[in-house]
């Protein structure tokens, strides 16, 4: 495939040099991979430490290399809370949980599941945030989004509830508009069909259409996408609503 090749001008007093990186570019041979390009060295730590810097012939603690991770986490700080200000000021935010496991150096390296969150901005503000919290409560949530009265696109877990229906509502400060998630409501119709086939079906089929309209306007610009889903998508979500009327 080639190599990669970058020239650098470094500056020592009294001696110019020029430092020649040469990387190779490596990718799978093998048809089952679709000839598709290989990555070798991968982020998380424990990989960069036992393979990348032992094939180098370096000797370097994994504890050192977290150590370097955490000084420059702390450095970005600033930035984060910067990113932080811009993605609230969108308006519209997406956001998601995934369980992750959490290890807590300073309790014997004990182990607890905790929640990755990520906050995503719209076009205006385009910038994500990962916030990985020990544990998998609410309050990360509300400590985030503190402030905010756009539009918030999520699951159904209940750590949003609240958030979108506060039990003391406050005149001066609305809470957020909840977007739902079609694929997450799609599979509640998936898993009915098993008890209700028949009107899971006719969801299902509704769904089918939708998804269909989706996959035609995949990468297209954001105005014809707009555009599409104002002339077709509608119609189709009002036969969605009013087949809920029915079944309810």
């Amino acid at each position: 495939m080639g190599v990669e090749i970058t020239e650098v001008l470094n500056y020592i007093p009294m001696v110019l040099e020029v430092i020649r990186f040469i990387r190779q570019r490596m990718k799978s041979t093998c048809s089952c991979d679709g000839n598709k390009i290989k990555y070798c060295d991968h982020l998380p730590i424990h990989r960069q430490v036992g393979r990348l810097l032992k094939n180098a012939k370096v000797e370097i603690a994994e504890s050192s290399v977290c150590r370097w991770r955490d000084a420059v986490a702390d450095q970005l700080e600033d930035l984060i809370g910067l990113m932080k200000s811009e993605i609230k000021q969108s308006y519209c935010i997406n956001t998601d949980a995934s369980p992750a496991p959490v290890r807590f150096p300073d309790e014997k390296n004990r182990i607890a599941t905790g929640n990755l969150y990520v906050y995503i901005g719209g076009e205006d503000c385009p910038y994500n945030i990962f916030d990985v919290q020990p544990n998998q409560t609410a309050a990360p949530i509300y400590e985030f989004l503190c402030g905010y009265f756009g539009i918030i696109q999520c699951d159904a877990h209940g750590n949003y509830d609240a958030l979108f229906a506060p039990k003391i509502p406050n005149e001066n400060h609305p809470p957020p508009t909840e977007c739902g998630c079609h694929a997450h409501c799609r599979r509640g119709f998936t898993e009915a069909d098993k008890t209700e086939p028949e009107w899971a079906k006719q969801f299902l089929d509704i769904y089918k259409k939708l998804y269909r309209i989706e996959s035609e306007i995949k990468g297209l610009p954001i105005d014809v996408r707009y555009d599409r889903r104002q002339s077709e998508s509608l119609p189709i979500l009002d036969a969605l609503f009013d087949l809920c009327r029915k079944c309810h």
